[in-house]
């Protein structure tokens, strides 16, 4: 199997059936160059998916899930939620 990883922001399950959007799309069959019936993970909040290419047409990779190869331990946090504050600090100048 490849070491292509994408992020997949819907939920998986073993032979769930989905497209990928133009861009990972593009990204695979053109970039990576990997054709139907060829692997790849899809990742999200659940863990990582092997996924095996069903269909390329008009440049949209069409997928169906195989099998589940991990458990995610971490979630991933919503990054709209977190925001870091940041601290400014005072220089004194002594003239």
């Amino acid at each position: 199997m490849n070491n292509i990883r994408l992020f997949f922001k819907e939920s998986l399950s073993i032979n769930f059936r989905s497209k990928l959007d133009k861009s990972q799309s593009h990204y695979l069959s053109k970039v990576m160059r990997i054709n139907e019936g060829q692997n790849f993970s899809l990742f999200n909040g659940s863990g990582e998916w092997e996924a095996k290419i069903d269909l390329i047409d008009r440049g949209i990779v069409n997928f169906i899930i195989q099998k589940k190869l991990n458990l995610l331990l971490v979630e991933i946090p919503d990054r709209n939620q977190y925001s870091m504050p940041l601290r400014m600090l005072k220089i004194i100048m002594i003239t």
